[in-house]
């Protein structure tokens, strides 16, 4: 596990306590950490999609409101 998986150091410190005990099952708080890390990666992916349609939407927002406004829609910046 400690060498497929690079851990975060909280994480480390979990998994070295877990190393510790004998009654505990270290494939399993591996297979733990391994799905926080998957799910840490999906949610950062989301939020970086998120963030991108957030700035489209302002920029069409934007876009929409000059020409209401009747101004130039595209500038030379």
């Amino acid at each position: 596990m400690e060498r497929t998986l690079r851990l975060m150091p909280r994480q480390q410190v979990l998994f070295d306590l877990a190393r510790q005990m004998p009654e505990v099952d270290t494939t399993s708080v591996g297979t733990y950490l391994l799905f926080l890390w998957v799910a840490r990666e999906v949610f950062a992916s989301q939020q970086a999609f998120y963030d991108l349609t957030e700035e489209e939407q302002h920029q069409l927002r934007t876009l929409l409101e000059k020409m209401n406004r009747g101004l130039p829609a595209l500038s030379t910046s």
